[in-house]
């Protein structure tokens, strides 16, 4: 009698599946303590320290601007005094 190429298929897969996968449990039981170790505080649970006394860095003290370079009040060597007026020419 031959045998079905489905039957021998099903058993030829559940042989290799045993002998190279480990029981599912083991691998949950991994997965589980992984997973303990990993967890991250919930924001909603753990208090803000600084909400009733927030710690602010001190204001930077207000400086004034440095001094420009004052304009001319000399009037300039050559030219017509400021007051003159147009020439045409």
């Amino acid at each position: 009698m031959k045998q079905s190429s489905s039957g021998s298929t099903g058993r030829l897969w559940r042989e290799v599946n045993e002998l190279n996968h480990r029981p599912c449990q083991a691998v949950v039981n991994r997965v589980d303590k992984e997973a303990a170790t990993m967890t991250l505080p919930n924001p909603v649970e753990v208090p803000d320290p600084n909400i009733d006394d927030p710690a602010l860095p001190e204001p930077v003290p207000e400086q004034e601007p440095p001094p420009s370079t004052p304009p001319p009040n000399e009037t300039p060597v050559g030219d017509p005094p400021a007051n003159a007026p147009p020439v045409t020419v």
